[in-house]
């Protein structure tokens, strides 16, 4: 038999892995250009460091970007105003302590205004009110009247206890009372709108010192909460932003080599010429036994 041929499988696939590499770095190179723009340049920088991973040099990539001294110089005045916001803020947090270091005294702004009286009473005390001014001008009157109808009927010769006489104090007496009556229904009539006219008052009483309550309340937390909002607007201006550049790509990672394909490949091939070779083993016994046959 003839001798096995050498496998070249390993060092085929230790020569392929070196090249997947090599092509992995040169793409790696194209990957990193240098860029400039009018913002400014962005340049690379590769050095040999030894990895202890792989026990070998490998490239270390920097990449540089360099603004224009234009942009660096406007860059530069953004910060420092960014940075004299910030100091002027630590600077207040002081005042903040003293205005919201105390709790609010809420005692002192007492309580809301209502009300003083419910809509009936104060209609009772407007009917009540114009009626008594009726009043006091009509029973005067009648008064009056009653001491004049009085003389007028003395002269006339007759005294109480007449039926002319009390025929005629009667019907006095009587326009007395329809004239208190009417002045009772004008007094329900003008107390209605009296009353109206009162609770109006009372609610814009109330209404303008409850206004004048919340205003208080609303100053002392303007106050108590200015130094706050002051240190709060100057840390949320502009910020500072840079100029963009290209992203550059990510390097590839390289193909390990296929050392296991072509040991596989190998058994494969060992394999077949194996059975090959039983293979025709048997095909000789084959014959042999049939020749045997025949001329045993």
């Amino acid at each position: 038999m003839g001798s096995k041929p050498k496998d070249n499988s390993a060092e085929a696939a230790q020569l392929q892995g070196e090249a997947n590499k090599e092509v992995t770095e040169q793409q790696t190179w194209a990957n990193r250009p240098n860029q400039y723009n009018p913002w400014g340049t962005v340049q690379w920088d590769a050095q040999k460091v030894w990895d202890p991973t792989t026990e070998q040099y490998i490239n270390q990539w920097t990449q540089y970007e360099t603004l224009n001294p234009q942009i660096q110089q406007s860059l530069d005045s953004e910060l420092a105003l960014q940075q004299g916001r910030t100091d002027l803020a630590s600077q207040m947090l002081g005042r903040v302590g003293q205005e919201i270091g105390t709790p609010m005294d809420w005692s002192q702004y007492g309580q809301q205004t209502g009300l003083e009286y419910d809509p009936t009473e104060l209609r009772q005390r407007a009917e009540d009110a114009v009626y008594n001014k009726a009043e006091a001008r009509i029973n005067p009157d009648f008064d009056s009247r009653t001491q004049q109808m009085e003389i007028k009927l003395r002269n006339q010769g007759l005294r109480p206890g007449d039926q002319a006489w009390n025929a005629q104090m009667e019907n006095l007496e009587r326009s007395r009372g329809d004239a208190l009556e009417r002045a009772r229904q004008d007094a329900v009539m003008q107390g209605r709108g009296e009353a109206g006219q009162l609770y109006q008052q009372q609610m814009g009483s109330a209404d303008y010192a409850n206004k004048l309550r919340q205003q208080a309340i609303k100053e002392d937390m303007t106050r108590r909460g200015f130094s706050l909002n002051e240190i709060n607007a100057l840390l949320s201006g502009q910020q500072v932003s840079n100029p963009d550049f290209e992203n550059y790509n990510q390097a590839n990672r390289a193909q390990a080599a296929p050392l296991f394909q072509g040991a596989v490949q190998d058994m494969n091939a060992q394999q077949a010429a194996s059975q090959g070779f039983m293979s025709g083993l048997g095909n000789v016994a084959g014959t042999a036994a049939s020749m045997y046959s025949m001329f045993g």
